[in-house]
């Protein structure tokens, strides 16, 4: 699969892309924050998802 940017934004291309989606990481202190684009979301993913991970 390969990230593609166009003049719309992102989008994923490649074989099962469909199963794909967009999201972006984020530093909030000593925190990882995922944040899931939207607008790529698949299989049940809808608006964003926040996840912690503490080294």
């Amino acid at each position: 699969m390969k990230l593609i940017r166009d003049n719309r934004g992102y989008r994923i291309e490649g074989p099962e892309c469909e199963r794909a989606c967009i999201a972006y990481a984020t530093l909030d202190g000593e925190r990882v924050v995922y944040s899931v684009d939207k607008n790529s979301a698949v299989l049940g993913h809808q608006g964003s998802v926040d996840s912690e991970f503490r080294s």
